[in-house]
């Protein structure tokens, strides 16, 4: 990449090294032109983007206080406030620990009750004794392909296995904890997260 001239004072293009660019004066305007107007929407998306950050981090201790309420009284689950004009919902949100949650059901009733996903993320290209390996192929056959075609596995993986519980079926839980079958589920297993949403109780 290199700057050269545009025949715009103060303006230069961005040309690739070996290539031979001529844009006549007026698209050269019409260029120009263009991205000051882009750049200025970015700019103003820039600096709302910094502003909402900012408020977020000055509302958050707000927002704490809501959830520590909403803790302190179960059932409790927001406030409709006609004079302040505003319809507040808080949710509680139930996240399954996989790894606590297949110690607590065992090899028996973790895949009679879970439905999940186990998610790998990799690095491409991956490159065997053939060549290239398609995605397909590493879906089919993860890792025996990756062994057959003589693939390196150190780095490979960006990130290790990650497996997400996100439903379990609580109902027939709940029937064999009553039957003797689980003992009552340890705490660790879930985590609860909590979501806050906001909007006027009036529009207009």
């Amino acid at each position: 990449m290199e700057l050269r001239e545009s025949g715009i004072e103060g303006v230069k293009w961005k040309v690739e090294r070996g290539k031979e660019v001529v844009i006549p004066r007026i698209t050269a305007s019409q260029i120009v032109n263009t991205a000051r107007e882009f750049a200025s929407w970015q700019f103003r998306m820039q600096k709302l983007e910094m502003e909402m950050d900012q408020i977020a981090q000055e509302a958050e201790p707000l927002r704490e206080a809501i959830i520590e309420i909403a803790r302190q009284y179960p059932g409790w689950r927001g406030i409709v406030d006609q004079d302040g004009n505003l319809d507040l919902t808080t949710t509680p949100r139930k996240r399954w620990k996989a790894d606590a949650l297949k110690k607590y059901l065992g090899s028996l009733y973790y895949p009679l009750l879970l439905r999940g996903e186990l998610k790998l993320t990799l690095t491409l290209p991956l490159v065997g004794k053939k060549g290239f390996i398609p995605p397909e192929v590493i879906v089919a056959i993860l890792e025996k392909a990756l062994l057959d075609l003589g693939v390196n596995l150190e780095g490979v993986f960006a990130l290790p296995p990650k497996e997400e519980a996100f439903e379990i079926k609580e109902d027939q839980l709940e029937e064999l904890q009553k039957k003797g079958r689980l003992p009552p589920m340890p705490q660790e297993v879930t985590t609860i997260t909590w979501a806050i949403s906001l909007r006027p109780w009036k529009r207009g």
